[in-house]
């Protein structure tokens, strides 16, 4: 993994090894995290020893460091005053009600070019698969992902684009095709993706904007491939695409 050589002071380096923390299943030795930031061992041992006096880091077995329950409970309670936060879950629920497939809403994350799966809602069979919410995602991957890269103004397209996904074993799709799909979504007003996360999950998904038609998220069904059927695309699509709108207006586009 190439090194990210964060620039700033201590404040970007610290932001940066808990979004590591953050977006890693397990917990990580500071070389990892050295190695992987460009920063002296050092500089990351003494950085998580005032992010564990802080709370926000727990010290793990093998000299290892992982997110703290606090640092969650500190994110999620931020959480709630991002735009469509606190509204989401309503129309969430009634997009459940009308197709009985899992539902969820992602928030888009400027500062990192990335987004956080903030709020779910199971079907009545809930799905067994693992989703990582209230962590930074790529928006190179998925259909939340691709809704809201699609919606973002050229320059930070580009950027989310050049930063690449390193939080999946499997490598995204060639920047190209990336490019290629989002006009596609953009004329369309919504992304489809088979099996870029969950191997055995189709997504849908459309934007929410906030003041200034600014993209603040996307509304996502996530449905088990053996039960998509391709003659049921337009029905979901039409469904999340009122949702996204009427979520869109509640927040004050």
């Amino acid at each position: 993994m190439a090194a990210q050589r964060i620039s700033g002071g201590v404040v970007a380096r610290a932001k940066a090894i808990m979004e590591m923390l953050a977006a890693s299943p397990e917990p990580l030795a500071i070389v990892e995290i050295a190695d992987s930031l460009g920063l002296a061992t050092s500089t990351v041992h003494r950085l998580l020893n005032e992010l564990v006096n802080v709370g926000w880091a727990d010290r793990a077995p093998m000299r290892r460091y992982r997110a703290s329950v606090e640092f969650y409970r500190t994110s999620a309670t931020a959480g709630r005053s991002v735009p469509g936060m606190t509204l989401a879950r309503q129309f969430l629920l009634d997009t459940v009600r009308q197709c009985d497939e899992t539902c969820l809403f992602a928030t888009a994350l400027p500062s990192s070019h990335a987004m956080m799966l903030a709020e779910r809602v199971d079907a009545t069979k809930p799905l067994q698969y693992r989703f990582l919410m209230q962590q930074p995602l790529s928006l190179l991957r998925g259909a939340p992902a691709r809704a809201i890269l699609a919606s973002l103004p050229t320059e930070e397209a580009k950027a989310a684009l050049a930063k690449g996904d390193e939080t999946m074993p499997r490598p995204a799709r060639p920047i190209p095709d990336i490019e290629q799909e989002l006009d596609k979504v953009r004329a369309r007003g919504y992304s489809l993706t088979r099996g870029e996360i969950l191997e055995s999950a189709v997504g849908l998904a459309s934007p929410v904007y906030g003041p200034g038609r600014r993209v603040v998220g996307a509304i996502a069904l996530v449905i088990p491939a053996m039960r998509f059927r391709d003659s049921s695309e337009a029905a979901y699509a039409r469904l999340i695409a009122s949702q996204a709108r009427r979520l869109s207006a509640a927040i004050g586009m």
